[in-house]
């Protein structure tokens, strides 16, 4: 797996929204804490990947993406915060039946969800596109709580922003 810093924007540049995309990013990568990026690959044990363990190619499976690819996987990268050594899998589908994101889909029992509750937070496709994280359940408290807070900041400002045009009426 190649990693890489956080700090270029991991797909290609195309589309009018582009600064809007990147200004996403850069907003979730700093909030949650993220320092280093791979572009998604599949591996022969994601569990081990995510608790932080080497080895987890070990025995890998076949290198053809198709064969272990999820249709919920789109726009999927890896994601790392080294100074509390957690590892998440980001996908950011386009939304159907999201029961299909989940770990269970993974069969691995030690791993959990989290979704982004707004659209908006996608850095792939703002407002389309959702913000999925599979992680540890350890590393999922922490999210869980980062993940509140930003909504609830955004909740406040947009009440504040109501009140003041309600006060300029």
């Amino acid at each position: 797996m190649n990693w890489q810093s956080t700090n270029n924007y991991p797909f290609p540049n195309t589309g009018e929204d582009l600064e809007l995309r990147k200004a996403a990013y850069r907003f979730f990568i700093k909030r949650m804490g993220f320092d280093k990026q791979a572009p998604y690959e599949p591996v022969n044990d994601l569990s081990k990947l995510l608790h932080g363990g080497r080895g987890y190619n070990a025995g890998r499976t076949p290198s053809d993406r198709g064969l272990s690819y999820y249709p919920w996987l789109d726009h999927a990268m890896y994601l790392r915060d080294t100074t509390r050594h957690y590892t998440v899998l980001l996908t950011q589908p386009y939304p159907y039946d999201k029961k299909l994101v989940t770990t269970k889909g993974l069969n691995m029992a030690d791993l959990t969800t989290l979704k982004m509750y707004a659209k908006e937070f996608s850095f792939y496709w703002p407002g389309v596109t959702e913000i999925h994280l599979i992680t540890t359940k350890e590393a999922a408290k922490r999210y869980e709580i980062i993940i509140t807070q930003i909504h609830e900041e955004l909740f406040r400002a947009f009440c504040v922003e109501a009140v003041r045009q309600l006060d300029e009426a």
